[in-house]
């Protein structure tokens, strides 16, 4: 079956599974369109730079996947810039990102979200950006959506429990660092205690043994 349109889907490292089910989505909505995801779609022997140019020459339309991981990637930025010099970028906010926090020059560009609503209208924009026929159903939708709120989830469960262990060993570490300060001092005091009465027992002993004269003593005379 021949190929009428490519999609170019921008995103970070850690959206690839967003990124995925966006094109399994616009793969089983539109059955003509290829959709290109550069974590899955290039091949080891890829020179990935020149096939990254390649691809985004090649699209008809590049959809920028914007997270709170891939709002400030300069790559995702510079793709997106690439579709939005020919007329043809669309930011999809999903996980903490929502159109309202998009910055320049993203915020130029008619965004969608990553909900039931966002991704209806997004097969609109696509079908009219492609010229291809508006799909009269979703199935995959409910499906697709599922898997995304999961997914963003787990990911948001996986932080918070990284960053109470960090959390927690930061706290072990501060509270070792007090012992060990505490224990220290212990021991200097009990060291200093001990040399105290060892130099008063030898200036002691001095008046009745034939001690040698010590400067070091002699305040204690």
């Amino acid at each position: 079956m021949a190929t009428d349109a490519e999609v170019f889907i921008s995103h970070d490292n850690a959206d690839e599974t967003l990124a995925l089910l966006l094109k399994d989505l616009l793969e089983g909505t539109f059955l003509n369109v290829l959709v290109f995801v550069s974590g899955r779609d290039l091949t080891g022997g890829d020179v990935w730079i020149n096939e990254i140019r390649a691809r985004l020459a090649k699209a008809n339309l590049v959809i920028s996947l914007i997270t709170q991981y891939s709002v400030s990637n300069p790559w995702v930025l510079f793709e997106s810039g690439a579709g939005f010099m020919k007329s043809k970028c669309i930011p999809v906010c999903a996980d903490q990102m929502t159109i309202k926090k998009l910055q320049p020059p993203l915020n130029q560009l008619h965004a969608r979200a990553f909900t039931e609503d966002g991704l209806l209208k997004l097969m609109k924009d696509v079908a009219k950006t492609l010229k291809i026929r508006n799909p009269k159903a979703l199935p995959e939708l409910a499906g697709i959506l599922k898997r995304a709120d999961e997914f963003v989830t787990l990911r948001s469960t996986e932080k918070v429990s990284k960053d109470e262990v960090l959390t927690s060993n930061l706290s072990r570490i501060l509270a070792k660092k007090e012992y060990d300060r505490a224990f220290a001092e212990k021991v200097n005091a009990v060291a200093e205690k001990l040399k105290s009465k060892v130099v008063e027992k030898i200036a002691k002993a001095a008046d009745r043994y034939d001690v040698p004269s010590n400067p070091h003593f002699s305040h204690l005379n």
